[in-house]
């Protein structure tokens, strides 16, 4: 895990790296963008690197390095920068003139999103079929419509973070729908905002992802889930009844 800190930092940025490990200079550009993106405003920050990193041997979870971050919130992105930096302004504005809301998600299906690349059609509609899916079957319980839970850009106040990751275990390509089904169960208040998408995603909808595999994965997921939570409940001296 690499770790770029200042004392008390008004933030936390999480980049989860691919598990094709990047050339060094992959992840010293990223590096220099955010440095040179905050450099230029009154805010504190720390960067975290979870995945594998071109500079260590080991790996390190994205539960870890959620865990670790010191910030006062918690922004959990792609190491490609897929989504540009200035969200980031957007989400923390939006945290603080609404102080109940715990979570925040990107969403690239508002009206109001940005989509700025030309994305292959079938993977459009798979995606949105997919999202549709969760939404409806999975994520129904949470006070608003998340119609991108997929979307790799998501934003937690430090005290909801540490109750999500503390219960999240699924494998970390089921992290995206497993932290937004914990902060259901929590009853978490969650928002979603739009956001700019400025990078296709590698293979978002192919492989572990598609068809009926995914949805038996949520099914999984789901019991996984549950499972948590009734440790919780069992550690804290709360009859699993």
């Amino acid at each position: 895990m690499l770790v770029m800190s200042e004392k008390s930092p008004d933030l936390s940025i999480i980049l989860q790296m691919p598990k094709q490990m990047p050339s060094s200079q992959f992840l010293k550009d990223s590096l220099r963008d955010i440095q040179s993106f905050f450099n230029k405003l009154p805010i504190s920050y720390e960067v975290i690197i979870a995945g594998q990193c071109p500079e260590r041997t080991s790996e390190a979870s994205v539960k870890s390095a959620m865990l670790k971050a010191s910030g006062e919130f918690h922004f959990l992105l792609d190491s490609a920068l897929s989504i540009p930096l200035a969200e980031i302004i957007v989400f923390l504005a939006h945290f603080r003139a609404h102080p109940e809301i715990e979570v925040l998600v990107g969403s690239r299906n508002l009206n109001t999103s940005k989509i700025l690349f030309r994305e292959n059609t079938t993977n459009r509609m798979v995606r949105q079929v997919m999202n549709r899916m969760t939404q409806k079957i999975f994520l129904s319980g949470l006070d608003k419509d998340v119609d991108d839970a997929f979307c790799k850009f998501k934003a937690f106040r430090k005290s909801a973070s540490n109750q999500i990751f503390k219960l999240q275990r699924a494998p970390e390509e089921l992290l995206d729908i497993e932290v937004l089904m914990l902060a259901q169960s929590l009853k978490q208040s969650v928002d979603i905002l739009p956001i700019r998408w400025t990078a296709a995603p590698a293979k978002n909808f192919t492989g572990f992802f598609c068809g009926f595999k995914l949805f038996f994965a949520l099914l999984e997921l789901k019991h996984t889930v549950n499972h948590s939570l009734k440790e919780l409940l069992l550690s804290q001296g709360f009859s699993q009844d």
